[in-house]
């Protein structure tokens, strides 16, 4: 029988993950993409009988937003029909959780929610015929040129809403849903007669305005939807049950002050903790929440317990598995996805491990964050796991994953974070692959950005790690300052014997401190780190600014 290899997409991804607030609007827009995208997997194979060759279970809690499958080909009408009705199930299914978030909140959709609503997914789904002389590989190339020729020539949607107050996280719409706590709530532009008020402060902060959308990720989790993770929550709590947690205290006593800082959390009030460390007043939180949070405290105090105020978002993507796909058989491409698939089910674990939340695993992608002290360790674990979990299909390939890292102070509006990390993804790959580039998002507002090879056995990170350890052993900040300084003059020589008149400073500004405990250590971690910036002075400089930030304030 002659047949036809199927791919069909949900998206679009950015859209999706973007324009949030919160921890959980980021992970409830990548829930949406995956639960969507299974739900239409499992119709396929009960209503056609079709087995997806990808994703290959549906039960799978993280799978991409694309479904693969082989289809009896019959005709061109065939498979219109077979796409059409895929498609309109999936978009029935994105209504069918609008709609159950509405009733759940007794509220009657309007026709302002509807059009935006209406505006979010995208859909698109082409077919590729497999030739007699089976030529999976060649087939799955020319399935994904043609899909990206369809997307090129997608539609765009005008809108046609009035000029009113734009939501703070879609700006293209409108806002409808706001929260306050004052009886007369009417901002400049504000359409108050179409807005619809939301009590709750867990759904909404006092004074935000946001669009269907965006409170349609807000809610999601209310619904309990089968594999939604209740238990994502706010960086600040992560960051605050970690101090918690790494502290001297008895183990009863973690487990009592995990659940009051919980609490907080689910009430809204994650950051009054930080805000008492900060010296802030209480003024904003519950009132019921004041005694609590000062008892929890004043342990903080007696333990020397301090919650970090910087955190570290990752954003991994594998390396060319789109043409290693198109070069592969099918048997070798199912093998491959299965492997793929089993690592994805092992990054939660490791993230987790780390004391970090996974937002999203799905094949060889992952967006996830992690305590800054942890994210070297929790790198080096997650390229271990997926060497050990994979294995290249052909003689002389190798599969590999590029890293883009944003570390960012907590009050960083979480949508910069998101995009500074994607934006680190590419300038990874943009370093020939297989590499890891970080951000660092000062609360000065100064940046940092640096990126390297991931080498032999991780060799990058093991460096690192040993850079950071003998930074805080030894003091040695302000010897990385006038290193820096001197390098700075260096840039603008061009000089055959740069190399070694870099090594010459090294040491010059090493006798310059007294006392050091491990000399020999300070020099090669200074040389390794030109090493790593491939004999670039000014890459060299942003090493050493990177590592010292790292040390003195990122590492907590």
């Amino acid at each position: 029988m002659t047949e036809s290899l199927m791919l069909f997409t949900i998206g679009p991804v950015s859209f999706f993950i973007n324009g949030s607030r919160k921890m959980r609007d980021l992970y409830s827009g990548s829930f949406l993409l995956a639960y969507i995208t299974r739900q239409t997997a499992t119709y396929l194979k009960d209503q056609f009988k079709i087995e997806p060759q990808f994703p290959r279970k549906e039960q799978e809690l993280h799978i991409p937003n694309r479904i693969i499958a082989k289809v009896p080909y019959q005709d061109e009408a065939c498979l219109t029909s077979i796409g059409n009705e895929l498609e309109h199930y999936a978009q029935e299914k994105f209504r069918e959780i609008w709609k159950a978030i509405l009733d759940n909140k007794g509220i009657e959709e309007s026709a302002e929610m509807s059009a935006q609503i209406q505006q979010v997914i995208e859909i698109y789904w082409c077919f590729e015929k497999i030739a007699p002389e089976n030529d999976e590989g060649d087939t799955y190339g020319r399935l994904i040129k043609k899909m990206n020729s369809i997307k090129e020539l997608r539609c765009f949607q005008q809108s046609n809403e009035a000029a009113k107050r734009k939501c703070s996280l879609y700006p293209g719409w409108n806002a409808i849903f706001y929260q306050s706590d004052k009886e007369e709530f009417a901002p400049a532009f504000f359409d108050k007669e179409k807005a619809v008020r939301i009590d709750a402060l867990s759904d909404l902060k006092d004074g935000e305005m946001i669009s269907a959308f965006a409170f349609m990720k807000r809610a999601l989790h209310e619904l309990e939807l089968i594999g939604y993770e209740q238990e994502i929550t706010s960086v600040t709590n992560t960051l605050t049950q970690y101090a918690v947690e790494k502290s001297s205290l008895t183990e009863v006593e973690k487990q009592n002050i995990s659940k009051e800082v919980a609490l907080f959390d689910q009430k809204g009030s994650s950051q009054i903790l930080l805000d008492m460390q900060n010296g802030q007043p209480l003024d904003e939180y519950l009132i019921e929440f004041h005694k609590s949070a000062k008892d929890i405290y004043r342990t903080f105090i007696m333990g020397n317990i301090r919650i970090p105020t910087y955190y570290a978002f990752i954003k991994f993507d594998g390396d060319s598995f789109g043409d290693i796909y198109k070069r592969i058989s099918e048997e070798k491409q199912s093998i491959l996805s299965g492997q793929i698939s089993e690592f994805s089910q092992k990054v939660k674990t490791v993230i987790t491990g780390y004391h970090g939340h996974c937002v999203f695993s799905g094949g060889e992608d992952f967006l996830g964050f992690v305590p800054v002290s942890e994210l070297f360790p929790a790198l080096k674990e997650l390229r271990t796991v997926f060497q050990d979990t994979t294995s290249p299909p052909m003689a002389g390939m190798q599969l590999t994953f590029s890293a883009g890292i944003a570390i960012a102070h907590i009050m960083e509006p979480l949508d910069d974070v998101l995009n500074k990390t994607m934006e680190m993804e590419q300038y990874a790959k943009e370093n020939n692959k297989d590499s890891l580039a970080i951000y660092i998002i000062k609360r000065s507002g100064e940046q940092l950005k640096w990126r390297a090879k991931f080498g032999d056995k991780e060799s990058t990170i093991v460096s690192i790690e040993n850079a950071l350890a003998i930074c805080k052993s030894e003091s040695i900040y302000s010897l990385i300052t006038r290193l820096s300084t001197l390098l700075i003059k260096l840039k603008a020589y061009e000089k055959p014997n740069k190399e070694e008149i870099v090594k010459t400073l090294i040491l010059q500004a090493v006798d310059t401190v007294p006392n050091l405990n491990n000399r020999e250590g300070v020099i090669t971690f200074l040389q390794e780190g030109y090493q790593l910036s491939k004999g670039s002075v000014e890459e060299y400089c942003k090493f050493l600014q990177v590592i010292s930030f790292l040390a003195k304030e990122g590492m907590q």
